[in-house]
């Protein structure tokens, strides 16, 4: 199950090419761009859209709704993601907050997605609804 339902979506420019970071957890730098979470206590932002290809391109990011969103990284998702868990991110994809202590949640699981190795292909994408409310999970 992937769906989406907008609330609110903001365009900002990118930071640099995110071509390859579709649906991944991003923020706002202190310049005005948009760029990829790479923290777990970075202040999400919200979700990104769609693909933008260099530095300065519009981008469309999700900051209230729910959106798909990609699960682990390229280095697998090593817990399990429960629908109505809260998620938390490192960098691009979520876990599931209770393998992620204190870091920031990002918003809750709709649906599941099993463990997974270690990945060079597409990570799943699920539903999630985008919680911006700066809570760091225990």
């Amino acid at each position: 199950m992937a769906y989406e339902m907008p609330v609110l979506r903001v365009s900002l420019p990118a930071n640099s090419d995110l071509s390859a970071n579709q649906y991944e957890v991003v923020y706002q730098t202190t310049g005005g761009y948009v760029a990829i979470t790479t923290g777990g206590l970075a202040k999400s932002l919200g979700v990104l859209q769609d693909k933008p290809q260099s530095s300065g391109c519009i981008c469309n990011v999700m900051v209230q709704g729910i959106t798909k969103v990609r699960a682990g990284s390229s280095s697998g998702l090593e817990a399990a993601i429960f629908a109505g868990g809260y998620l938390a991110t490192t960098g691009g994809g979520v876990y599931g907050s209770s393998g992620a202590a204190t870091l920031r949640i990002v918003g809750m699981a709709l649906d599941g997605c099993s463990t997974f190795g270690a990945t060079t292909g597409l990570r799943p994408l699920i539903p999630m609804l985008v919680m911006r409310s700066y809570v760091l999970s225990t």
